[in-house]
């Protein structure tokens, strides 16, 4: 019984309580289900069309090419933590 009650202290120690109501981080979590989703729609789309065009390569292309490269990877890379954590009420 006693083993049980230290780890069981041990565990509430790392535990944090939820930063807002449930309710609230399942509204955050839908917000950054859609910026996600839009984040990678949109930014593929531009990446694509860029991409496409071999003419189109003046320095005002490549620095939106590198744009919308590095806010891709922020979408794919910085946003799943968060969304799964909020829609988990954690």
């Amino acid at each position: 019984m006693l083993n049980n009650s230290i780890i069981n202290s041990e565990m509430n120690q790392w535990t944090q309580p939820a930063l807002a109501s449930c309710q609230i981080l399942k509204w955050i979590g839908g917000y950054l289900c859609f910026a996600f989703i839009c984040g990678i729609v949109l930014n593929a789309i531009i990446l694509s069309v860029l991409l496409e065009s071999k003419r189109r390569r003046s320095p005002i292309d490549i620095f939106i090419i590198a744009l919308c490269v590095s806010d891709l990877l922020a979408a794919l890379l910085g946003i799943p933590l968060p969304l799964t954590s909020n829609l988990a009420c954690r």
